[in-house]
C-alpha cells in the first residue's frame, strides 16, 4: 500500500511485515524510520538489526538473520540500507523473502529515490502492496507548513495558522532548524494552544526577531530604514559574530541566485515563503554579481578585522548596510578608503 507521511502512524497499526522508505531528503526518511522503530518497539520488538547493502554485499547474511529464530527477543526489526539498486542474487532473496515471510520480523527497506527499476521488480511489487511503501520528495514551500503543523501537533500544541507561519518565516523551509525549534517549544512552553506571539516570545529572542527584520531590510528599498534596524540590533547588544554570519547568508544565497544563469527557476527549487522570495527577487534587479562580490570581500576584510584587532565592527556594518543600496549611496572604496578591494 503507497502512503503519504500523515498516514504512516495509521498504517503501521495494521501491522505490516514489510515497510518500504525510499526518497532523496535524508532527514524525512530518518524521521519516517524513527517513526517505524518506535512502532517496532510497541509492537513487542527488542532487537535491531541492520545491514548496509554495497559493493561485494552477501545477500546470504540476511537470509540467514531473517529465518533464524532470536536467542533474546520473540520478535525483532530488521532494517536493509540499500545503497545501490540489488543484484540478481538480492533480487532473488527478496523475492524469497516475499514466498516465505517471517511472522516474528518487520522488515524495513530503505533508499534514495526509487525509480523504475526498484518498483517494477517483483519483489517490490508484493512488499508495496501487502506491506508499506512510502515514498518521500523534498517538501516544497506549499507543503512545508504543513508538515510544521503535523510536527507542533505531534508535540502536543494546537497551533494557529499565525503561529505555523511564524515559524516556517523564522526557519526559512530548514527541517533540520524548525525541528530543533519545534522541541525547544516542547521544553519552554505548555502543551495546548500556540499563537504568533508566543512563537516570537518564546522560541525567538528579540535580539534575532530584530536579525531577521535587518536582513529583510536589506533585501527591500529602504536603505534608512535598514540602517535604522541595524542601529537597534547593536543598541540591543546582538553580538557582531552573528550579524556577519546573517550578512554572509543572504550574500551567499544572492551570489548563488545571481550566477545560476536563471534566479527565477533557481528560487522555485529553494524552501522558503514567497514573500522572501519576492524580497530576493527585488534585490537582485539592483545588486549585480560583480556587486556582491565587492560586497562579501569587504565583509571578509571586516570579519578578520574584528578577529584581530578591537572588536569594533559596527561603522563597516553600516558601510555594508549601505552598500545593498548602490545608486544612493557612496560605493564601497569610497565609504572605506582604507580598504581596496
Amino acid at each position: 500500500m503507497q502512503i503519504r507521511s500523515p498516514q504512516l502512524a495509521d498504517a503501521l497499526r495494521r501491522q505490516p511485515l514489510w515497510v518500504l522508505v525510499f526518497g532523496d531528503d535524508a532527514f524525512l526518511v530518518e524521521e519516517a524510520l524513527d517513526k517505524v522503530r518506535g512502532h517496532a518497539r510497541h509492537w513487542g520488538s527488542e532487537e535491531r538489526l541492520s545491514f548496509t547493502v554495497e559493493g561485494g554485499f552477501d545477500w546470504a547474511l540476511v537470509r540467514e538473520e531473517y529465518q533464524s529464530l532470536s536467542l533474546f527477543a520473540s520478535k525483532r526489526l530488521m532494517e536493509i540500507h540499500l545503497q545501490q539498486k540489488p543484484d540478481e542474487s538480492g533480487k532473488a532473496l527478496l523475492q524469497e523473502l516475499t514466498q516465505h515471510p517471517n511472522p516474528d520480523v518487520l522488515l524495513v527497506l530503505r533508499g534514495p529515490r526509487a525509480e523504475k527499476g526498484i518498483t517494477n521488480a517483483p519483489w517490490f511489487k508484493t512488499m508495496s502492496e501487502q506491506g508499506v511503501y512510502l515514498p518521500l520528495y523534498p517538501l516544497g514551500d506549499r507543503e512545508f507548513p504543513g508538515w510544521l503543523a503535523r510536527k507542533l501537533q505531534d508535540a502536543g500544541f494546537k497551533a494557529s495558522p499565525g503561529a505555523v507561519q511564524a515559524l516556517a518565516h523564522f526557519t526559512e523551509g530548514n527541517l533540520l532548524a524548525a525541528a530543533q525549534e519545534v522541541q525547544k517549544l516542547a521544553l519552554i512552553h505548555p502543551q495546548g494552544p500556540l499563537t504568533e506571539d508566543d512563537i516570537t516570545a518564546a522560541v525567538l529572542d528579540h535580539a534575532r526577531f530584530d536579525l531577521f527584520q535587518w536582513t529583510d531590510a536589506l533585501l527591500g528599498e529602504d536603505a534608512a530604514k535598514a540602517l535604522r534596524v541595524l542601529e537597534r540590533v547593536i543598541e540591543e547588544g546582538t553580538e557582531p559574530p552573528l550579524l556577519l554570519w546573517a550578512l554572509g547568508r543572504e550574500l551567499d544565497t544572492l551570489l548563488a541566485l545571481a550566477t545560476s544563469g536563471n534566479a527565477q527557476a533557481e528560487l522555485g527549487k529553494r524552501r522558503m515563503p514567497p514573500q522572501r522570495k519576492g524580497l530576493y527577487q527585488g534585490a537582485l534587479k539592483r545588486l549585480s554579481a560583480g556587486r556582491l562580490r565587492q560586497i562579501g570581500r569587504h565583509l571578509a576584510w571586516l570579519d578578520q578585522q574584528f578577529k584581530t584587532q578591537d572588536g569594533k565592527v559596527e561603522q563597516g556594518l553600516k558601510d555594508l548596510t549601505l552598500a545593498f543600496f548602490p545608486g544612493k549611496r557612496p560605493a564601497l572604496a569610497v565609504i572605506r578608503p582604507e580598504y581596496q578591494p
